[in-house]
């Protein structure tokens, strides 16, 4: 019964991580509504990244299977496009 549960939680890990990014992916752009400011998210997405140690464009298998978050370069993409007009 204890390696079903293991296997089921391994088996869901990349649709848990999809949604999570998706929540987040939303945050982000709540975010940027609420600010107005793409540059200063871009920085701070920055720095964390920095300050945190992460990769900011992590291999896409860990990606796509454990990232509960939109990767740093993602994220800053993202700013880019709210600062194009792009929502």
């Amino acid at each position: 019964m204890l390696a079903v549960v293991s296997l089921a939680g391994i088996v869901a890990a990349p649709a848990q991580s999809l949604v999570s990014r998706r929540v987040e992916a939303r945050a982000d752009a709540h975010a940027l509504e609420l600010t107005g400011d793409p540059g200063t998210f871009e920085s701070m997405q920055r720095r964390l990244s920095t300050v945190n140690l992460g990769d900011p464009d992590p291999p896409r298998w860990e990606y796509l299977y454990s990232a509960s978050h939109p990767s740093t370069v993602e994220r800053m993409a993202a700013a880019r496009a709210y600062a194009r007009g792009e929502r």
